[in-house]
Parts: C-alpha cells; structure tokens; sequence
C-alpha cells in the first residue's frame, strides 16, 4: 500500500490511501458537494483522515489537535493532512468537497512508499 508521509507542525505524520467505499463516499455525498465553510470541512473530513494515519500506523492521538488552534493555522494544518490523504489516495481537491485523480508525483515535503 503506498503510503505518504508529510511533515507537518515539524513532526512526520504518515497517510495511507482512501479505501474505494470512502471514496465512493465523499464523490456522492451532498455534504462533501455543498462545503462552503473551514469548520464544515473539518468535520467531514476528519475522520477520513483520522482513519487514513491509523492505516498508515500513525497513532491517531499524535495528530496535531486542531481545536486547540488558532483559525489560521489550524486551517493549514487541516489542509496539510487533508492534502496527504488525497494524495496518497492518487487524488486532489479539485474545488470543495470535489475530488480528481491526481498526477503521479507527490508535492515537495512529501515522501510516497510502498509496502506490502
């Protein structure tokens, strides 16, 4: 399974793709298609996440805690975890709550593995 680890808030997070029913999930959900606010996207997003890093033997507990946070910088924390997930899972945030197969090559900072 390839797997993304991203530096974020200074500590490596690692991020396992999506599993096909969440993405089938997220591409039908009216919740995903209408995300007009951050906190909104939090919300649904976050236990994706959550289950990506524990897949990818991320302890869950360690993920930076974004309520804690200041607004701007729990924006980019969020967007960094949800930015690994995609692309783990070969895909990028098109618009809100709309997702597209990515290219190949994972960003800058972020490192992809495989394992079996």
């Amino acid at each position: 399974m390839p797997i993304i680890k991203a530096q974020i808030e200074g500590r490596e997070y690692a991020f396992a793709p999506l599993k096909l029913k969440q993405i089938r999930e997220i591409r039908t959900s009216d919740q995903a298609q209408g995300l007009k606010d951050g906190v909104a996207a939090v919300d649904f997003w976050m236990p994706y996440i959550e289950d990506s890093a524990a897949r990818a033997g991320t302890d869950t507990a360690e993920l930076p805690d974004l309520e804690e946070m200041e607004i701007e910088k729990a924006s980019r924390v969020f967007g960094d975890m949800l930015l690994a997930v995609l692309k783990a899972s070969g895909l990028e945030l098109k618009s809100p709550g709309e997702t597209a197969l990515a290219a190949e090559n994972p960003p800058t900072g972020m490192t992809s593995t495989v394992s079996s």
